[in-house]
């Protein structure tokens, strides 16, 4: 894989519970790694929802080879996230990890 093809700061977050300032634990995201990826936007869609519009756009997020992430996590990439919905790593060279995305807005 080529670095230079990752381009974008990439934060992988998992909703779990953290501690705020007293050492109490809160419910909230916690970043499991950031890495460099490249952002490919698949597709777009605009719906409307109970006379909402509603604009999904489809993306694929690859990122160097990690293992760990599931379907339960997010990808926040310049303030956007992105919902996981597939994780497709490279299980022959173990090079890369291909996350399959939706955001929603």
């Amino acid at each position: 894989m080529q670095a230079g093809t990752l381009t974008r700061r990439v934060e992988i977050k998992k909703y779990g519970t953290t501690l705020d300032e007293y050492g109490e634990p809160v419910p909230g995201w916690t970043t499991v790694a950031t890495v460099w990826g490249d952002v490919r936007l698949l597709s777009g869609l605009e719906t409307v929802r109970s006379n909402i519009a509603v604009s999904e756009v489809k993306a694929s997020i690859r990122i160097r080879y990690i293992a760990g992430i599931d379907a339960s996590m997010v990808a926040v990439v310049s303030g956007k996230t992105y919902d996981i919905e597939a994780v497709l790593p490279d299980v022959h060279d173990r090079e890369f990890t291909d996350l399959i995305c939706k955001v929603t807005a």
